[in-house]
């Protein structure tokens, strides 16, 4: 039957992706307009070059090209300059290119090699040897409000560009494509819900409150929405790991920049490329017990002589199903992306457009999204180059159907005997609390989310003399969603509470806007003296608001939420209605200079000062400064006899930046409706203060200090960065009790605290192979991280340790699961140590002397820190091989030293939870008893993933129609290597509770994806 189904999608995915697709032929007949658009523009050039041939010669040339050592080199692309007019070199690096004028330049590049132009003068035979360069020292990297060559940076930046970019699958998030590439950076898919972001953390956790994830720089606009591009757009992606680099971003640089850089146009002809690829996706599923199963130990436990095994066995009931429900529940859904770009222009002008469609489906039914991005970039320059113009655009709209986590948890423990439908083809239904049919509530609530995001900015430049410029950028951003949702008046939500249909409406819109002007002077002095200096002034403006309406007791479900109004609760004054707006001010100040000397002594030196309307009147205002140095030892006199060094550069960087992810009004009075009053014989409504102001309320800061050592060895075969680095994030923001009166209220936020993060982070580019027809290159790299809380407390605000986040479930109630401690890591699980059980299953604890005891004797007292949820180490590997036409790629992917609470063995390995389902492993262990939040369920998290599998081959053409083309076939998340027990290892890492695999949850899948590559 298993068999049956994967035929029948496998069929489906055929099927739905060349021929039923609607939406794909409106997008395919896109397709073939702009490509007629194309082949008719690429016959009227050809119809031109006809004309022009009558005057001008052309000619027909071949040539080889060698390396320094005489080996061929296959897969150099050979161009007409100006033109894609081009070719590349076969398998013994020879080439053929035709219809080259006199006096045109053609061009030989490389990856690995020094770009070639050579002039054609009438030769008909052109052999090229090609050098190899240092790899990435020449290579433009952007560092905020501008760009540096690698050889030049003092800081802690990694920079992936699109060709090392992950491929071939479907990410929720862009920065995906970067997953397991950057030391230091760990971005983890905390489930497989396609609507979900993933969990993004650089160089560890750095407050109690608020956000650990970094701030991200589309464009130059700061806090770009990723949602809003396509991936197949983005050019290269740069992180600004230290403070030294991020420092330039001020209030909000504490938890790392991350800068992505989308595509833009090229001179020459329009070039148009189509990539497209499909997706099937099979789900990761706990193994619970079958019908089968359930019966069985049922009889085994009526039979037992165990009293409390007898009486679970008699309320097992067999309700004459069999039903897998987590099968019911689930798909192997397949999922489709088209991307099709335009671009070009010419020495003036330069332009890329693009357009995108996703149709993603996920593994939970009625779930998934609709998607149509859109990107545009123009770039003008005029009088004599000096003044450019440059627009940018991305849009994103659809929509996408969320889904109910607690879908997973009904689906855990519903009793398998149980039927999905009635006879009559009704859900059935027990109506008991907290045990609802899954498939039923997929079906009986109706969910459907609309966003549309924008994002859009104008950049001008001036160059008022050589040397110096002006830039003035407006930017906005805007994102709105709106919800809706509807409980059917027969749905188990309703039933039991009472809704008789209940339906709501959600409107959310954030708008921020930015105006930045910077002025630069770059200037190089007698050639050894390199400077560049930047000052700029930023104002940006934050609103976001919303609002809510609620009702319930519908006469028909026809309207769902569509006619809220129509509700009964409305009319007995029982409706729900909210609204909110908050907005917030940053105004800021920033500089930078740049000096180098010789190329050999580089300093970089900047500050910000910065202005946030979201502090007190007190603190408004502070300043960000950094320093970083680096020597390039390797250009020194001395080292010119160490061949086999081919750069060698060490850095040292200091830097202040700010976290000020805080209420925007936590510094004020804020005013609630409080008790009515009696004024005048009339009842009035009362307000009320809504918290306690803090006028001293500031940022919370952080001092980091890095070393770094860059290298390159052996013909630049082998390349490497080495980081150290210390940052202590100081002033942390929390909330305290405090006494009343005097105080308003008995919690008060303010700036207390310290937490330090340590570590180490290693990057390694190697070439092990380069042969006539085969290359291997191997991209590694692996960060280690501690964390401390250092304090939380001080004279006037106490504080030593908080047990947080409690668990309400079977047997469990209000227990915390983690311990916030000074002098200890964030993370820690804090409970008893499993130390066995009794011969009839209970458990046995260690007290706070070691000694065991059974649980029921236990006190707060004997607990004790059970283990910790935050990974030390995060690590990844990419190995990569090209043959001739093919290639292929894996990547490992991994993170270390940290342990999972694993819930759903708390609350379904064990055989006491009966009659609810249990895991099919729970029949065959000791444990008989009321589930306890202790040890026992606490397990290494440990993983290794096979986290990409890529096999492509790629045609040359080179014809009037189409000139490359590439297939291509991978699969993702293939293989886990982990001790952990649980369905999948991989988790949250953000927040005070990291490393907690809970109920409410979402499927985990394996990917395999097929696609193609165009280029006309």
């Amino acid at each position: 039957m298993k068999k049956e189904r994967d035929l029948k999608v496998a069929y489906c995915c055929v099927l739905r992706f060349g021929l039923n697709s609607y939406r794909f032929l409106r997008l395919f007949s896109l397709i073939i307009i702009l490509f007629s658009l194309s082949y008719f523009q690429a016959m009227a050039g050809e119809f031109n070059s006809q004309q022009v041939r009558g005057v001008k010669q052309v000619h027909t040339i071949k040539g080889k090209v060698t390396d320094l050592s005489g080996e061929f080199l296959p897969g150099v692309t050979v161009v007409i300059k100006g033109t894609t007019q081009g070719t590349v070199t076969n398998t013994d690096g020879e080439y053929s290119i035709s219809d080259i004028e006199q006096g045109a330049y053609i061009v030989f590049s490389f990856v690995g090699m020094k770009t070639k132009e050579i002039l054609f003068s009438g030769q008909l035979q052109v052999d090229v040897v090609m050098e190899q360069e240092a790899i990435g020292l020449e290579e433009v990297v952007a560092i905020g409000y501008g760009t540096q060559k690698k050889k030049e940076i003092t800081s802690s930046i990694a920079n992936v560009t699109k060709d090392d970019f992950n491929q071939g699958a479907i990410v929720s998030s862009p920065l995906q494509l970067v997953q397991g590439k950057v030391a230091g950076l760990a971005i983890q898919r905390v489930n497989g819900d396609p609507n979900k972001d993933v969990s993004i953390q650089l160089r560890g956790i750095s407050t109690v409150s608020g956000n650990s994830e970094p701030l991200v720089i589309i464009d130059g606009f700061p806090g770009g929405n990723l949602n809003s591009i396509a991936p197949e757009d983005i050019e290269s992606i740069d992180v600004l790991r230290d403070g030294s680099a991020a420092a330039i971003y001020g209030t909000r640089g504490t938890n790392g920049v991350i800068i992505v850089t989308t595509k833009k146009g090229e001179e020459g002809k329009m070039r148009v490329e189509y990539s497209g690829y499909v997706t099937y996706e099979t789900s990761k599923l706990p193994d619970m017990l079958s019908a089968t199963e359930f019966k069985d130990l049922a009889q085994e436990y009526i039979s037992s002589s165990n009293p409390e095994k007898q009486a679970k066995g008699s309320s097992m009931v067999d309700y004459g199903g069999d039903t897998d429900w987590f099968e019911e529940m689930t798909q192997d859904p397949v999922s489709m992306v088209h991307h099709l770009s335009v671009s070009g222009g010419n020495n003036k002008t330069i332009y890329a457009a693009s357009l995108n469609y996703r149709e993603i489906e996920g593994v939970m039914k009625r779930s998934g999204q609709n998607m149509l991005k859109s990107h545009l970039n123009i770039s003008h320059s005029t009088l004599d180059d000096r003044l450019n113009v440059s627009f940018n655009l991305s849009a994103n709209t659809g929509n996408y159907s969320p889904t109910d986590y607690s879908l997973y948890s009904h689906a855990l423990k519903r009793n398998p005997t149980l039927p999905v439908y009635n006879e009559d083809g009704t859900f059935y239904e027990t109506y008991a609390w907290e045990d609802f049919n899954p498939v039923g509530m997929i079906y009986q609530t109706d969910q459907d989310n609309q966003m549309t995001q924008l994002l859009g900015n104008t950049r001008i430049s001036y160059e008022i003399v050589e040397g110096l410029k002006a830039t003035v950028m407006g930017a906005i951003q805007k994102n709105h969603v709106l919800k809706g949702y509807y409980d059917y008046k027969e749905s188990s939500h309703s039933v039991i509470g009472g809704y008789n249909g209940r339906a709501s409406r959600n409107y959310d819109q954030a708008l921020d806007r930015n105006i930045e002007f910077t002025l630069n002077y770059s200037k190089v002095i007698e050639e050894v003296h390199r400077l560049d200096v930047l000052g700029g002034y930023s104002y940006e403006d934050f609103t976001n608001e919303g609002f809510y309406a609620g009702n319930s007791n519908f006469i028909t479900d026809q309207y769902k939420y569509n006619n809220i109004g129509a509700g009964d609760y409305l009319l007995d004054g029982m409706a729900s209605m909210s609204s909110y707006k908050n907005s917030s001010k940053l105004i800021s100040f920033f500089g930078r200079g740049i000096y180098s000397y010789k190329d050999k002594y580089l300093l970089t030196v900047g500050v910000r000062r910065d202005g946030s309307s979201k502090f007190g009147k007190n603190n408004k205002w502070g300043w960000f400064p950094s320093v970083s140095a680096g020597w390039r030892v390797s250009e020194e006199e001395f080292m010119s006899s160490v061949g086999w060094l081919d750069n060698m550069k060490l850095r040292i960087g200091y830097g202040v930046t700010g976290n000020q992810g805080t209420n925007p009004y936590a510094s004020l009075v804020r005013l609630q409706s409080g008790p009515r009053m009696l004024y005048n014989g009339s009842w009035i409504p009362g307000v009320v203060p809504a918290s306690n102001p803090n006028p001293d309320l500031r940022w919370e800061t952080k001092h980091e200090l890095n070393f770094g050592l860059d290298f390159s060895v052996f013909n630049n075969r082998v390349n490497a960065n080495i980081d150290v680095y210390n940052r202590l994030t100081k002033d942390l923001i929390y909330t305290y009790s405090v006494p009343t009166p005097p105080n308003i209220y008995n919690q008060t936020t303010t700036n207390v605290g310290e937490m330090q993060n340590r570590g180490i982070e290693l990057s390694i580019n190697a070439l092990p192979i380069q042969k006539k027809d085969f290359t291997w290159t191997i991209d590694f790299n692996i960060s280690y991280n501690k964390n401390k809380l250092v304090s939380l407390s001080n004279e006037q605000y106490p504080f030593s340790y908080k047990d947080i986040l409690t668990i309400n479930t079977y047997g469990l109630s209000g227990v915390p699961t983690y311990r916030l401690e000074e002098g200890q890591p964030i993370g820690n699980m804090f409970g008893y140590i499993f130390a066995g059980f009794t011969d009839q299953g209970k458990w046995l604890v260690e007290n706070k002397d070691g000694e065991v005891i059974p649980i029921t004797d236990a006190t707060a007292d004997d607990k004790k820190v059970m283990g910790n949820g935050l990974p030390k180490i995060h690590s990844g590997i990419t190995n990569t091989f090209a043959y001739k036409n093919f290639d292929f790629s894996f990547m490992l992917r991994g993170a270390f030293m940290y342990d999972i609470y694993n819930l759903l063995s708390l609350t379904h390995n064990n055989a006491y939870q009966l009659p609810i389902n249990v895991l099919s492993s729970a029949k065959d262990i000791e444990l008989f008893d009321l589930p306890s939040y202790n040890s026992y369920n606490v397990e290494n998290g440990g993983f290794l993933k096979l986290s990409n599998v890529t096999l492509g081959y790629s045609f040359n053409l080179n014809n009037n129609l189409l000139n490359k083309a590439r297939i291509y076939i991978s699969g993702q998340d293939l293989y886990t290597i982990t001790k952990y027990t649980g369905v999948d290892p991989e988790l949250e890492i953000n927040g005070l509770g990291p490393g907690f695999d809970g109920r409410n949850n979402y499927p985990r899948s394996k990917t395999f994806t097929f696609g193609v590559n165009l280029t006309f």
